[in-house]
């Protein structure tokens, strides 16, 4: 049996945490994680605070969108996992912080650490809801935004610590652009179709990122990697865009 939005299934009864409990404690988890990093590479004060607010902000984002979506029943396993991928993207984004502030000097280590272990888990959520028949809209809109700010974040990383130019930050705001020209063009507010060439393209944009920060990998590899990661992440939008225009054209007709 398959229950909207990581409803509890016919399999077992799973304790019913409110999803804000669920918040809080992620985001205490990830607070906990930001003081035991700091205490090692950056300076406490810095690192924890990016950490925290970056948290609590995805996790504000996260109860509104729950509430949007109508959402009944329990978080879920899926989604506890791409909380956990939130938690990772909140420690890199300290990163980022703290290297753009010249707050300490950090190699890129932990950063590639951090970027491989959330590029690793994503498809587990998914993996996971399928299993526990707990796939919902929320949970697939929650895996794709985080997947388009893991992808921002990773490209601010990048330019950071100087292994593209500024024009990196094109390879994480194509989903914001989009978002962006869709409020101006209703034609691009329609929904798409699943595809396996925008799902593996975003697979190769995030990895070539991560890549990236390796930390015994330098110029001019980071760049032409990215460079034709970009240029298959915006011919696959291109494809995306033109369809959805065309459909539009055709409504009007």
């Amino acid at each position: 049996m398959k229950m909207n939005n990581d409803g509890a299934n016919g399999i077992g009864s799973p304790v019913a945490i409110p999803v804000t409990a669920e918040l809080v404690v992620a985001t205490g988890l990830t607070l906990v994680a930001a003081a035991l990093l700091a205490s090692v590479v950056a300076p406490p004060a810095v690192f924890i605070v990016a950490a925290g607010g970056a948290m609590v902000l995805l996790s504000a984002w996260v109860r509104v969108a729950w509430w949007r979506s109508m959402a009944t029943g329990v978080f879920g396993p899926a989604n506890r996992v791409t909380l956990l991928r939130g938690g990772l993207l909140a420690l890199l984004v300290a990163f980022a912080a703290v290297v753009l502030t010249g707050a300490a000097e950090v190699g890129t280590a932990w950063p590639f650490a951090l970027a491989l272990i959330a590029l690793l888990l994503d498809g587990v959520d998914g993996a996971v809801a399928r299993r526990t028949g707990t796939a919902s809209d929320f949970g697939a809109r929650f895996d794709m935004e985080l997947d388009a700010a893991l992808a921002l974040v990773l490209a601010i990383l990048v330019f950071a610590y100087d292994r593209a130019g500024l024009w990196i930050l094109l390879l994480g705001a194509p989903r914001y652009a989009f978002l962006a020209a869709a409020r101006w063009l209703p034609a691009l507010r329609r929904p798409l179709p699943p595809s396996q060439r925008r799902r593996v393209i975003c697979v190769v944009q995030v990895a070539t990122l991560a890549g990236s920060l390796f930390p015994w990998v330098g110029p001019p590899l980071p760049t032409l990697a990215c460079a034709i990661a970009a240029l298959l992440l915006y011919g696959s939008f291109a494809v995306d865009v033109r369809a959805l225009l065309r459909e539009g054209s055709f409504a009007k007709a």
